[in-house]
């Protein structure tokens, strides 16, 4: 399987705070089944992507180290999760936090009272730099709950859609019902775990899955993403 949204990197954000908890999440990844982990610290356009990137390698090549001697076998692609906003007017070299050699940019945006104009406006603007744009985890948004014909636009744009897989089983049954309307409407594109911590780690990411179709399963966790990765 192949996880494209994950807070591992250590001391990059919220997420794991060491490189003794990034290798604790791996290991359960690779035990879950995991052979690709795409490595997406948070990014905010007001930032200075060049000092974002010498400390996000910095932090890689270290935690590569600790992988090789703890001889856990995982490969692992660099990107970021960029949230954005007005501040994109500003931004430069966005397309240098593509995850991997791809050029697909998993964005976040603001959850609720975003106009559907001021949206499009951002899509519009990311695809002036010549990426792909992937929405993290759409189920959350409430306006994409509200207006179907705005996922069907950004669809048309070329947007793609990544489902968390909690999302699947969530208790909040609009975050499930939205996360079921992605996927079985074919406007999902991968499921990430969108994982931050070891406390977080799931006893099984299938397990989330669980009552997925087989098809839409493997699509979205191995197919998917490896043509993504690919560049197809």
């Amino acid at each position: 399987m192949i996880d494209f949204h994950s807070h591992i990197l250590f001391d990059m954000d919220d997420g794991a705070e060491t490189v003794e908890e990034s290798i604790s999440i791996l290991k359960s990844m690779r035990d879950m089944g995991f052979e690709t982990v795409a490595l997406t610290p948070h990014f905010e356009c007001d930032k200075n992507v060049n000092d974002f990137l010498e400390r996000r390698e910095q932090k890689a090549k270290l935690l590569l180290d600790e992988l090789e001697k703890h001889e856990v076998s995982i490969r692992l692609l660099l990107g970021a999760e960029v949230y954005v906003n007005d501040d994109i007017n500003f931004a430069c070299d966005i397309n240098r936090l593509t995850i991997g050699d791809s050029n697909v940019l998993l964005a976040e945006f603001q959850y609720r009272n975003l106009a559907p104009q001021k949206l499009i406006g951002y899509i519009e603007m990311l695809l002036k730099f010549n990426v792909r744009v992937m929405i993290a985890h759409p189920e959350r948004y409430l306006y994409f709950r509200k207006d179907q014909v705005l996922v069907q636009k950004l669809y048309d744009m070329g947007a793609m859609f990544q489902i968390n897989a909690c999302s699947y089983v969530s208790e909040d049954e609009r975050e499930r019902a939205s996360a079921h309307f992605f996927v079985e409407n074919g406007y999902a594109t991968v499921v990430g775990s969108d994982i931050h911590t070891a406390r977080s780690v799931r006893a099984n990411f299938k397990a989330h899955l669980r009552g997925m179709d087989r098809r839409d399963f493997v699509f979205l966790t191995q197919t998917s993403p490896q043509s993504i990765i690919d560049n197809k």
